[in-house]
């Protein structure tokens, strides 16, 4: 019954329909990275976190947004770049270990590609690592 619904010139279109992939572009020190919109809560003007001893060196500090404690990750360190430059933003994520802030230099805006245009990334060997810390 539901293929008397939609008409065969439709069904050919949606078998071909590829999906797109939406992602809030950023730069740190010059380079466009991608993070999933879906997982982007919010971005935030730069608040100087609060340094926590003991924390790991690749977190800032933590931050205080309406009342809950966010720890803040310096993705200079964790990519092992020479900053030149002071982060202007924090994108507010959730991850399935809870919600973290990444401090970057400035926010590119929403990126829609096809997710047939992406390829592998071939230095995934290289900052898998330190970044799989927090989203494993």
């Amino acid at each position: 019954m539901a293929d008397l619904a939609i008409p065969k010139k439709d069904k050919d279109i949606q078998k071909t329909a590829t999906k797109i992939i939406e992602l809030l572009g950023f730069y740190v020190e010059g380079e466009l990275f991608g993070l999933p919109l879906k997982e982007v809560l919010e971005v935030l003007r730069v608040v100087e976190p609060v340094p926590v001893p003991f924390s790991s060196p690749l977190i800032k500090g933590i931050i205080n947004v309406r009342g809950e404690l966010i720890p803040v990750l310096d993705l200079k360190s964790i990519l092992n770049l020479r900053p030149t430059k002071k982060g202007e933003r924090i994108i507010i994520l959730e991850s399935p270990r809870g919600k973290a802030g990444v401090l970057v230099d400035e926010v590119y805006g929403v990126i829609r590609l096809n997710e047939e245009s992406l390829e592998p990334n071939p230095m995934v060997g290289m900052y898998s690592e330190d970044v799989n810390f927090w989203y494993s």
